[in-house]
Formats: structure tokens, C-alpha cells, sequence
């Protein structure tokens, strides 16, 4: 049988190194609070001062029948200004725009159930905007969540409808001239010889 005067002298013994391990485990705790604290600050640092719309989207629906849908659950400034939308979060995609989801509804199911991401420009009929997408799923809880990074293309893609214009019109005024007119470039090549100097 042992004595219980042992227990006793040996607790006070061991209680400097108990007393120490648990005060280093609560440091290190606060250390790596402080670094998930600095962690969370650049991550909404960066989402928030993005140039690019950013939204976070989850799942809603689509089982046994049930009409599939994404809901916003996170947006950044920036997804207002690219977008045209605001006051999204915690609205579906057929609320926000009922006409214009269906065929991004299904992409974006399809990266969640594949994880692959996806590349693509959609016309924004309603807000007439032209957005380039990238959408990917993103691994976090809950399941279900589909990231989109999205930038307004429509100034870029109105520049190049115009420049399509301009060259048109310059390529009919130089092919109806009415006198021998010839277009060369840099190198003094050939690229245009109006229509009245085959004649």
C-alpha cells in the first residue's frame, strides 16, 4: 500500500512544471489567435479592395425535384460596381434575376459537382453589361459553395465594336474611292488597292 504522504510530497514537486506547460499551451493558443486574427485581416483586406466583383454563392435546392438555385452569401464592394447589383446577399440568383440565370445556374452546378473551374463572358441583358466570369468551387463548410471572380468588359468590348466599325468604314471608303488609291503599311507593303486603280 502506498503512503499518501508520497501523492503529497510529489504533487507540490510536479506542480511548477503542470503549472508551466500550461501556461506555455495558453501562449502558444494566443499566439495562433493572433496569426488566424492577422490572417483574416489580409484575406478582408484583399477581398475588399479588389478591382474585380467577388461573390461567394452556396447552393440551395435542386433535390428530388425541387427547382436548383445558388444563393449570395458574400459579396465584395467591388461586385456592385461590376455587376450593377446591389443588396444580394441572402437572395437567390432567380430572385436577383429571374430571366437571366438559367444556363449559369447549371454551370455553376456543374463546378460544384465537378470542381473544375470555368472561364466565360455572358451578356447582361438587363443591365446591359458584358461580364467575364471565372467560377470554382471552393473548399470550405459548409459544402456547396461556388466562388466567382467577375469583371465588366463592356467599355473593352464596346472600343473593339467601334474599332470594328472604323476599319469597315475606312476599308469601303478606300474600296468605292473614285480615283487610284493604295494602302501600304510600315514596310511599304501592299494592303489595299482601292477599286477604281484595277481598272
Amino acid at each position: 500500500m502506498t503512503d499518501p504522504r508520497q501523492h503529497m510530497e510529489a504533487s507540490p514537486r510536479n506542480a511548477p512544471s503542470l503549472l508551466e506547460e500550461a501556461v506555455q499551451t495558453r501562449q502558444a493558443l494566443e499566439q495562433l489567435k493572433a496569426q488566424l486574427r492577422d490572417s483574416e485581416e489580409r484575406y478582408r483586406t484583399l477581398f475588399e479592395l479588389l478591382d474585380a466583383g467577388y461573390c461567394v454563392i452556396e447552393k440551395v435546392g435542386g433535390e428530388a425535384g425541387e427547382l436548383l438555385d445558388f444563393r449570395y452569401v458574400e459579396t465584395n464592394p467591388a461586385f456592385a460596381a461590376q455587376t450593377g447589383l446591389i443588396d444580394v446577399l441572402g437572395k437567390t440568383l432567380r430572385q436577383v434575376l429571374p430571366d437571366e440565370f438559367e444556363e449559369r445556374i447549371r454551370t455553376y452546378d456543374a463546378v460544384h459537382k465537378t470542381g473544375e473551374a470555368v472561364r466565360f463572358q455572358r451578356e447582361f441583358v438587363t443591365h446591359g453589361r458584358v461580364l467575364e466570369l471565372h467560377a470554382f468551387r471552393v473548399a470550405d463548410k459548409p459544402p456547396g459553395r461556388v466562388a466567382i471572380k467577375l469583371q465588366d468588359l463592356t467599355a473593352r468590348k464596346q472600343t473593339e465594336q467601334q474599332l470594328r466599325q472604323n476599319h469597315d468604314t475606312f476599308f469601303n471608303l478606300i474600296e468605292n474611292a473614285p480615283f487610284g488609291l493604295y494602302v501600304v503599311d510600315a514596310q511599304f507593303r501592299l494592303c489595299q488597292v482601292s477599286t477604281a486603280s484595277r481598272k
